[in-house]
């Protein structure tokens, strides 16, 4: 048909009602096929455009102008109903026109001719799209590949606008020669359609049969846009630009806890590396910062004081970008470890450490008011205008607090959940979130909390934090995604696509950007390996792997979100019962022991000992003395199993707890991330915040803190020197080194501070795990 116009040069004064109507059916097909490729390729995040093959078709048949109108009208449709990419409607224009131009100069009769007309598409198209792309889109493609070539010239520091040429060559050139090469495949079809076009055209039947070819079309574009409502329809944010700022793009340490802007307009991001400053373009390290190693919780009060809760150093606050004042233990501070910060209406500022939660006055210099101490390890808090505040802590217990003192104590109504976060609304409504997905809201009346509200949040799990940073909005970070509520306390999730893991804060900048950190994944803002991805190897979706096993030909990877399986020799995943049992179960540990058993350690079903034969045994709350939430777990030489749970430590033997050292009964409050055993029958066992425990026998025999040499009293992993004598202890800000008589001493030239691990091996070489990546060094 299309063939058949272009030869005989159909006029509308020539043409009948039939002929008119089948002229604009195949308009409106053309159209059809310009939109629905464009949402295919977009859905499918194809390397190519697929806009350009309905404005091929009419060009070549129709002429210059028809091809630039249909252009036109479908950049114009598209733009309608997602609400961008109206400008390039010129660069879809101009195809048209240079398609038709050629067409008729008799160029798509050869391949070769073909392949000239689209090289020469292919520099117009740039030529046009090169200065709408560097106007209106900071010089991207709006094409995931084409915007991955960019990024990885730009990191090899290639010319700007060479950057932009080639992304655009890249998507451009591929797109105009399959959409060129398919018309040719049609022209060379023309006979069979214009036998086609002779035989039906006066009966009718041609326009029945294109009747159903548009309905069809229509159907298959509806069902293309369907999916994408499917997937952002609860998400009005999905124009956003989201660009993730780690260690590969300016964010050194790849991982986050907080984020705040001051006054001045910089965002300050506080990390287990340090502090870090981002002025726009930019992010700097503050190492001059000496009493900063780290930052847990960041806080802004109205003055645009910047306040700054380490792990192990206390308090510190920051004007102009000095540190004015710190305050840490020696100066009444429960704790070292500071994990939330906020000012209440009465002027005192009210600050949870791991310890317990300490009110502090700036009248007269800086200094500790009271002491809370019903209130122990909180992690949020928050305050609203009538001078109360409220906080959540570590077990999950919600406090309301007025004139430094605890007035209510709540658990969440669900029996398995716990709260998570907390959050004070300009109205007074206390928002909490919990371990679930739901989010109460309650009222203060008097000195009590009423439940007003429970708010559903979709698919997220284990909320953490709940901002209301714009009027009509209160943001939801979880450990698994990000969402919002709006003012009705109606959810919508935002698709935060592979930024998806433990997502602890967020803030809205004065220009309007969202900024969300994970301790993870970096900061999120709404851009050759050595290594092998065994995941992609295996088939199995990424996730965050806590922990590795290899057990009877098989790996065992424990994720935040359960338990992944791989088959070494078939290639393959592997899911089963223990699979299916572990479903989105926290595992943090999981080892063999030497008679060829596998422990599992989990958050939320305890400890599992799995045999070969499949038979397991379950430690957890119901075994009496062993909780739901297991750490770590470590074989002794003699064949006893030490694991670190929620109440303690507890001895294993013959699938028996033979013993256990509680929490707090000359042992240490804080839970316990490490154990190591030495040569001479000794326990180590390294705390979150509490330094080292030595255990003899099942008791406690000493305490190993700061005061000892350590450089922080978080201890994330202890591991054997080669000589038997030494050990090498990764606390939250350093390496530190002790021998058999326990004394030690700060590896100061190791040039790194936010360490998670030290793997040997048999050739002397030791590699250091980082947020920076791996170190690779001599023991020596």
């Amino acid at each position: 048909m299309v063939e058949k116009l272009r030869m005989e040069g159909y006029g509308a004064a020539d043409m009948n009602t039939k002929q008119r109507l089948l002229l604009a059916l195949f308009v409106a097909m053309c159209i059809l096929m310009n939109f629905g490729g464009k949402v295919m390729a977009a859905e499918l995040q194809l390397p190519v455009w697929m806009d350009a093959f309905g404005t091929a078709l009419t060009a070549y048949g129709l002429g210059p102008f028809c091809g630039a109108v249909v252009g036109l009208a479908g950049n114009l449709i598209y733009g309608i109903t997602y609400g961008t990419d109206y400008y390039y409607a010129i660069t879809s224009m101009v195809i048209g026109i240079i398609i038709g131009a050629m067409a008729k100069k008799g160029k798509f009769e050869t391949v070769f001719g073909t392949m000239t007309v689209s090289v020469l598409v292919t520099l117009a198209s740039i030529v046009v799209s090169l200065p709408i792309n560097f106007i209106f889109c900071e010089g991207k493609t709006g094409n995931l590949w084409g915007d991955g070539v960019i990024g990885f010239l730009e990191e090899q520091g290639a010319p700007y606008i060479l950057c932009g040429v080639a992304g655009e060559f890249y998507v451009d050139f591929l797109d105009k020669v399959i959409t060129l090469m398919l018309l040719y495949a049609v022209i060379r079809l023309r006979r069979l359609l214009v036998g086609w076009w002779r035989k039906h055209v006066h009966s009718g039947e041609a326009v029945g049969k294109a009747s159903l070819l548009i309905v069809t079309g229509l159907l298959l574009a509806a069902a293309c846009r369907t999916e994408a409502s499917a997937q952002t329809a609860d998400d009005d944010l999905s124009g956003y630009v989201r660009t993730v700022y780690s260690s590969d793009n300016g964010l050194p340490c790849g991982e986050a806890n907080d984020i705040v802007q001051t006054n001045d307009g910089i965002l300050w991001i506080g990390t287990y590396a340090g502090l870090y400053r981002y002025n726009g373009s930019e992010f700097r390290w503050m190492n001059e910062y000496d009493s900063v190693r780290n930052a847990n919780c960041l806080y802004v009060d109205e003055e645009g004081r910047l306040w700054i809760g380490t792990n192990d150093n206390g308090l510190s606050i920051s004007i102009n970008d000095n540190i004015a004042s710190v305050l840490d233990k020696d100066d009444g501070l429960p704790s070292d470890s500071v994990r939330c910060i906020t000012k209440c209406a009465d002027g005192n500022y009210y600050v949870g450490t791991t310890d317990s939660m300490a009110v502090i006055s700036l009248n007269e210099g800086i200094r500790v008011l009271n002491v809370i101490p019903q209130v122990n390890y909180a992690v949020r808090v928050t305050a609203d205008q009538n001078g109360m505040a409220a906080t959540v802590n570590a077990e999950g217990k919600l406090f309301l607090l007025g004139n430094g003192e605890v007035l209510t104590t709540l658990d969440t109504p669900a029996v398995n959940e716990i709260f998570t976060c907390c959050t004070f609304r300009e109205d007074g409504k206390l928002y909490t979130g919990t371990s679930g997905n739901e989010i109460l809201v309650y009222e203060v009346s008097g000195t009590e909390l009423k439940l007003m509200k429970r708010i559903a949040c979709g698919r997220l799990a284990n909320l953490q934090t709940i901002v209301f940073a714009e009027e009509d909005r209160g943001y939801i970070c979880a450990d698994n995604g990000i969402g919002y509520i709006n003012s009705d306390g109606k959810y919508t999730d935002i698709n935060s696509e592979e930024f998806d893991n433990s997502i602890d804060n967020m803030t809205v900048d004065y220009q309007g950007n969202l900024w969300f950190t994970s301790s993870r994944l970096g900061v999120l803002r709404l851009s050759h390996s050595v290594f092998s991805d065994e995941y992609r190897r295996y088939g199995i979706s990424g996730k965050v792997v806590n922990t590795v096993e290899e057990w009877n030909g098989y790996l065992y990877f424990g994720t935040d979100g359960g338990l992944d399986i791989a088959d070494e020799a078939a290639g393959v995943q592997v899911k089963n019962e223990l699979t299916e049992l572990l479903a989105g179960i926290r595992i943090r540990c999981v080892r063999k022991d030497r008679e060829n058993d596998l422990w599992i350690c989990t958050y939320g079903k305890g400890l599992i000992k799995v045999k070969p034969d499949g038979t397991r045994t379950v430690f957890d709350s119901s075994s009496g003395s062993f909780g739901d939430r297991c750490r770590t777990v470590l074989e002794l030489e003699d064949g006893t199993i030490v694991a670190a749970g929620d109440t303690g430590i507890c001895y294993i033997k013959d699938d028996a707890i033979t013993g256990t050292i509680t929490y707090g009964e000359g042992f240490s409050n804080a839970v316990i991330l490490s154990l190591l055993e030495l040569p001479d029958g000794a326990l180590l066992a390294g705390s979150d915040g509490d330094g080292i425990t030595v255990i003899r026998k099942g008791q406690p025999t000493r305490t190993l803190s700061r005061y000892d040499g350590l450089s922080s009293g978080v201890i994330l992993r202890m591991v054997k020197c080669s000589d038997g004598e030494n050990v090498l202890i990764v606390t939250s800000n350093g390496i530190c080194c002790m021998d058999r008589n326990y004394n030690i001493r700060t590896l100061k030239y190791f040039p790194y501070f936010n360490n998670y691990d030290i793997w040997t091996s048999d050739s002397g070489k030791l590699f250091v795990l980082s947020s920076a990546g791996i170190y690779v060094l001599n023991e020596s």
